[in-house]
């Protein structure tokens, strides 16, 4: 959880796509590594409670020079997101809107729902959901994070 809560503090500053490069992301968030093979690839991972851990990346795309930064939680699918979600869905949609972003919910198939996305500026963040259990899968954890920015 306080991996999220370092992510959400960098998310909510003003310049945050602006800021998105490896020195501010280690600066707010945590250290990255470089990695194998990509001079624009950067990543974390960790190990946290609950059988649950975390893949934190940040790509450079060569191309059009976009940067992406993926915070993603894996676990056992029938595992508890519990520990790890703090905050949850909702505060993540509150504390962004508190900070600007403009909240949309993404629909699938079925109607279903299955992202948040939020813009700010330049910057497009998606947020994924997943209940924290099978007995508790209407209320919603963030189970993945990306952010986009020019």
């Amino acid at each position: 959880g306080d991996v999220y809560k370092r992510q959400l503090t960098f998310l909510g500053r003003p310049a945050s796509a602006a800021e998105l490069s490896r020195e501010q992301v280690e600066r707010w968030i945590l250290k990255l590594d470089a990695q194998r093979g990509d001079p624009q690839a950067f990543g974390a991972w960790g190990k946290l409670d609950g059988g649950w851990s975390y893949t934190l990346e940040l790509r450079v795309e060569a191309q059009s020079g976009r940067k992406k930064l993926w915070l993603t939680y894996s676990g056992d699918d029938n595992a508890s997101m519990g520990p790890v979600c703090a905050p949850d869905f909702e505060g993540f949609v509150k504390a962004l809107s508190d900070a600007g972003y403009t909240y949309e919910k993404v629909y699938g198939e079925h109607n279903r729902f299955i992202a948040g996305s939020f813009v700010r500026g330049g910057a497009q963040l998606q947020l994924v959901p997943r209940g924290v259990s099978n007995e508790d899968a209407a209320h919603l954890c963030a189970r993945m994070l990306i952010l986009e920015a020019p």
